[in-house]
This record gives C-alpha cells, structure tokens and sequence, in this order.
C-alpha cells in the first residue's frame, strides 16, 4: 500500500501521509458499515467494527492492494471485499431472511417505486445476474451502493463521464430492481 503517497487524488492534489489516510479510511468504512447495520439488532453477532477490521486483514492479505492509484480505487476494492464478507457471513450463518443492508444510495427514480432495503444475498444474485452482462455497472453499484461515492468519485474511479454514471446507475437500478422483486 506505500504507492499511495506518490498518487494523486481527482483534484490534483497530493495524498495525505500514508498513516493519515489509514485513519481516514478506517473512519469512513465504519461509517459505511454502521450504515450497512442500521436496521440490525443490536446484539447481532458481526458489528460495524468487526466487519472493518475483517476488511482490513483481507486488504492487508491481497495481492491488489498494490494496484490502487487513489481514493475512489481504494474505495472499490474495499467495498468489494466488504460485499464478499457480507455474503460469505450471511451463507455461513444461513440468515437470509434477517441480515438486511439498507441501500445507502437512494433508490431515487426506482422503477416502480423506490427500493429502502434489499436482502443481502438477494442482492448478491442480483450483482452476479448484472456481472454476466456488465461488470462496469456492477462496480459502479458497489462503489455507490456500499461506499457511497458521488457521481464524480465513480467517474473518475471508473474512467468514465459523470453521464454516463448515471446512465449506467439507472440501467443497473432497474435491472436490480426486477432480480430483487422476482425473489420475493
């Protein structure tokens, strides 16, 4: 993870210090996890913290750490690996029905209505259903949906126009939107 001192952020600013920025992220993927257990119950056995440290062994474990060149990469790969332990959590202790994520990007414009939650491994054959025919618009789900990133953060991530960011959104939301509903 050393390379991210030399990288830039989308403003053309340079990074912060290496252990500023750890603090930084530690911060805002709890934040983002508090938000992924807003709708828990309070004794429910893996909590925001854990979950970031977990993310964090994972990332300190990978071979792609050394592959981000600035906030919204570092933020891709940790959302995903967030996602991947979510999944593997809920399979493991078979809770479907009760491990909820509360969708932290607004639904807004939803196809027929608006989305507030989505069961976690609903949403996860959603992503892989959505994987099969656009991996851009699945990143971008994950960058939006668990990282919270706005437009411009994603475009820039992705290397592309803030247009097409929400182009892609709107196709992915709809397209998630049906998955969901037809596993209700």
């Amino acid at each position: 993870m050393t390379s991210h001192t030399k990288n830039y952020d989308s403003g053309g600013q340079p990074d912060p210090p290496f252990g500023e920025f750890l603090d930084e992220a530690y911060r805002e993927l709890h934040r983002i996890a508090r938000r992924l257990f807003v709708s828990e119950r309070q004794n429910h056995t893996l909590q925001p913290t854990a979950l970031v440290h977990e993310v964090f062994i994972k990332l300190s474990q990978s071979k792609a750490v050394n592959y981000w060149n600035n906030r919204g990469q570092f933020y891709a790969l940790a959302t995903r690996v967030m996602r991947q332990i979510l999944v593997d959590y809920a399979r493991s202790k078979r809770t479907e029905k009760r491990l909820v994520a509360q969708i932290c990007a607004p639904m807004e414009d939803g196809v027929n209505g608006a989305l507030s939650s989505v069961e976690i491994l609903d949403l996860e054959k959603g992503l892989l259903a959505l994987e099969q025919k656009d991996t851009r618009k699945v990143k971008l789900v994950e960058l939006k949906f668990f990282a919270g990133l706005t437009n411009q953060e994603i475009a820039d991530t992705l290397f592309v126009s803030v247009k097409t960011v929400e182009r892609d959104w709107r196709l992915a939301r709809a397209f998630l939107h049906s998955r969901v509903r037809k596993s209700d």
